[in-house]
């Protein structure tokens, strides 16, 4: 398991954040306060599997468990060969259709704010 580095062309406020979710079934939505303004930037995820919002902050970062891989507050990775979406795979083996295959294009994106850590399983993401 590695993190690959992706491109985060916002400048997140790293003060004062306050990230905002919105997510129904296939999609979530997160926006934040950017650097110097009032102006919120997002983030789009689509055809999202999974996700997690919440615990560690950036103060205790170092307790999360791909620290020790080099994450770090506001880094946007993506987590290579995941263990949570490895899981995912062996528990839908209960599925009478299961097909591994169906899962190949999900990937598993983190980004730690200010007071919270967001990780998302999904296809594909995009900045608004």
């Amino acid at each position: 398991m590695k993190l690959k580095e992706l491109e985060f062309p916002l400048n997140i406020d790293s003060g004062a954040t306050m990230p905002e979710i919105i997510a129904d079934e296939h999609n979530l939505n997160v926006s934040f306060y950017l650097h110097g303004s009032d102006n919120r930037g997002k983030l789009s995820f689509n055809s999202v599997l999974q996700f997690s919002f919440g615990y560690p902050n950036e103060e205790a970062i170092e307790g999360h468990r791909y620290y020790r891989l080099g994450l770090l507050p506001f880094m946007f990775v993506e987590v290579m060969e995941s263990e949570i979406l490895s899981n995912i795979i062996i528990s839908n083996k209960v599925h009478p259709y299961h097909k591994d295959d169906r899962f190949s294009e999900y990937k598993h994106y983190v980004l730690p704010f200010h007071d919270t850590t967001l990780e998302v399983i999904a296809k594909s993401y995009a900045f608004g």
